[in-house]
């Protein structure tokens, strides 16, 4: 769980400090997707950060969550004018963070989540994940050249094998691109096919394949669905089709 905890700690300080300049109108505007509101996109990292803190309260106590805890924080949430949602953000941001931050070692080494069947360090690197994407949802409303924070995104990338499994869409045929990624540098093997949708390291990179180049925050947001056309930052380039990665990595 290389620096994910610090790297959760970075992207809330930044949201709440967001959070805090935004007025009612702000909170009415299209985030991203524009299906959602800024508000919505607060509300629904708020309403998570209240189920995961209690989820890992009921893990280290070996506690059951009743069947319908969910639903009722969801309605509770929902039904919060756009002004409490972003202020209640801000407080069950805190909260959760506060709450893995204070898991000894060896209660980390026990938890396990039943609804996600998540350890603690898969938890926290899911927030992580959530909590950056989410937040450029935010910014970019306000931002349309934002990019995730450069901080979290070593963090985020450690992860991004599990994100690709679950937002790429299979393929007819097979192939192999070699992704190049600067800020920072790494090289990583993404294979497309029918049957899964893999990001791993590749430490020889094969010339005759398909190659992508691009930075690891733009990598990133492609795997999430977040790299449209309006939102390609400079330096993307390589023997790959971006378009075609684009309908593969939809988001979720």
């Amino acid at each position: 769980m290389p620096n994910s905890l610090h790297a959760l700690r970075t992207s809330v300080a930044a949201l709440a400090e967001s959070v805090a300049a935004l007025d009612d109108e702000d909170l009415g505007r299209p985030a991203y997707p524009s299906e959602w509101s800024v508000a919505d996109t607060l509300s629904h990292l708020g309403s998570g950060a209240v189920i995961m803190t209690r989820a890992l309260e009921a893990a280290l106590a070996g506690e059951a969550i009743a069947d319908d805890f969910m639903t009722s924080v969801w309605d509770e949430w929902n039904a919060k004018s756009p002004g409490a949602q972003a202020a209640d953000l801000v407080v069950a941001d805190r909260a959760f963070l506060a709450a893995l931050e204070s898991v000894s070692q060896a209660d980390a080494a026990r938890v396990r989540i039943p609804m996600d069947d998540l350890d603690f360090p898969t938890l926290v690197q899911h927030r992580l994940d959530e909590h950056v994407l989410h937040s450029w949802d935010v910014r970019v409303a306000f931002e349309p050249a934002a990019e995730l924070l450069p901080a979290v995104v070593p963090a985020v990338l450690h992860g991004l094998g599990w994100a690709a499994g679950r937002s790429g869409k299979p393929i007819p045929d097979e192939r192999t691109v070699i992704v190049h990624t600067f800020d920072p540098a790494s090289t990583l093997r993404l294979e497309l096919g029918p049957d899964a949708v893999i990001i791993e390291p590749e430490p020889r990179p094969d010339p005759h394949l398909y190659e992508l180049h691009l930075g690891a925050e733009a990598l990133v947001r492609l795997v999430y669905g977040r790299l449209d056309a309006d939102h390609t930052p400079p330096g993307v380039g390589g023997t790959a089709d971006l378009d075609e990665l684009r309908s593969i990595f939809t988001g979720f």
